[in-house]
């Protein structure tokens, strides 16, 4: 089956369709996936980005970013590269419920796994330990 690793500017263009032609090819890889035809993976990194553009860019509501991205994450030809989708989802959950960037909270569930402090002069950090 063929794999594509999806960008953030193609997913932009499919929630945002802005650039019709873009979105049109966008939603056409969408729903190969649907019809089990192609799996995309999709990469923290990519998360990220897309978080950071719809916030601040085009000024959406963190809660309206969190639910497009798990919409994403919840369908079941869309692949996690690195993490768990269930690992995602409780970062995603910690970003929603706190005013923290979505970066200190991926560091910080890293640093636990990997039995590591963290070295930061951001004091964030103390607002996700308590």
């Amino acid at each position: 089956m063929k794999r594509y690793c999806i960008d953030t500017n193609a997913i932009l263009r499919f929630i945002l369709k802005d650039i019709p032609e873009q979105h049109i090819k966008t939603k056409e890889l969408f729903e190969k996936a649907s019809q089990g035809k192609v799996v995309i993976i999709l990469l923290t990194e990519v998360i990220m980005e897309l978080l950071y553009v719809l916030t601040k860019v085009y000024k959406l509501e963190k809660k309206s970013c969190v639910d497009i991205i798990v919409t994403l994450l919840e369908h079941r030809q869309i692949e996690l590269a690195y993490r768990e989708k269930a690992a995602l989802m409780h970062i995603l959950e910690t970003y929603l419920r706190h005013n923290l960037d979505f970066v200190d909270i991926l560091l910080y569930q890293d640093a636990k796994i990997h039995k590591a402090e963290i070295f930061s002069f951001d004091q964030d950090f103390k607002k996700i330990k308590n």
